[in-house]
């Protein structure tokens, strides 16, 4: 049974993992898709499983994905990453909140169960957090922040019981791809706001490296959870670097 709810995706060259995120989807009556220049067979991927594709340069990942929101025939949005997969339980509860009587949320929030090197970890912070990805968008829109973008609403929000599962990365060369196009756009956006404290960028790195793998408990997830936290770490201390060498 189909529902009215649009899902929206941004997408470009993920040929290896939309077909699970698409199939995970086929209960919403619309599915949205703004590519910004696919050279793979995503394009065809997603057309062949009923999606509506639209071509778009990429600009930001906020206002890319706030133009795949303003495309959607419904008032409910459902905006999910193409290396996200819904779970079963999700894709059933999420018509069962939205359709009840009386239903007073303008949106939901959802937990994301965050798999790195085929394993699912249950520490660092990652899969505890909630993200605002099911909401009326009469009620709210996608900021244009360059990274980490987040919907901004008006009303009243739950948090919805089942989660997605984040495929975030294919493997380690995935992982520093995503990482070099992060920390630049990071370090673009710290140039506008001319941190002072470049002295930082020294000991961030253990200081990152400290509090995910010891206080937040990545210890516990064994090797997996071990080269997370040395990844992660990097993020802040290259993000800095970076930002020093667009100054210097």
């Amino acid at each position: 049974m189909k529902y009215p709810v649009s899902a929206v995706l941004i997408t470009k060259n993920e040929e290896k993992r939309i077909g699970a995120t698409l199939d995970a989807l086929q209960w919403c009556d619309e599915i949205i898709v703004v590519d910004s220049g696919s050279t793979d067979t995503t394009v065809a991927i997603c057309t062949a499983k009923g999606c509506k594709v639209t071509h778009h340069p990429f600009e930001n990942f906020g206002k890319q994905k706030q133009l795949a929101v303003s495309l959607a025939k419904n008032n409910w949005v459902l905006a999910v990453d193409a290396d996200e997969v819904l779970t079963p339980a999700l894709s059933k509860e999420i018509p069962e909140k939205l359709f009840s009587q009386n239903n007073p949320y303008k949106g939901y929030k959802i937990k994301m169960s965050h798999v790195f090197m085929g394993k699912v970890l249950r520490f660092g912070g990652e899969s505890n957090k909630t993200y605002l990805r099911l909401f009326d968008k009469t009620a709210g829109q996608f900021n244009d922040k360059a990274v980490h973008e987040e919907v901004i609403l008006t009303g009243e929000t739950a948090v919805l019981k089942n989660r997605i599962m984040h495929y975030s990365y294919e493997d380690l060369q995935d992982y520093f791809t995503k990482f070099n196009q992060y920390t630049s756009m990071a370090a673009n956006k710290l140039a506008d706001k001319n941190p002072k404290a470049t002295w930082y960028i020294g000991i961030k790195f253990f200081i990152t490296f400290f509090q995910l793998y010891f206080i937040r408990g990545l210890i516990l997830d064994g090797y997996n959870g071990f080269v997370w936290a040395m990844v992660s770490s990097f993020y802040p201390f290259i993000k800095y670097a970076k930002h020093r060498e667009l100054k210097s």
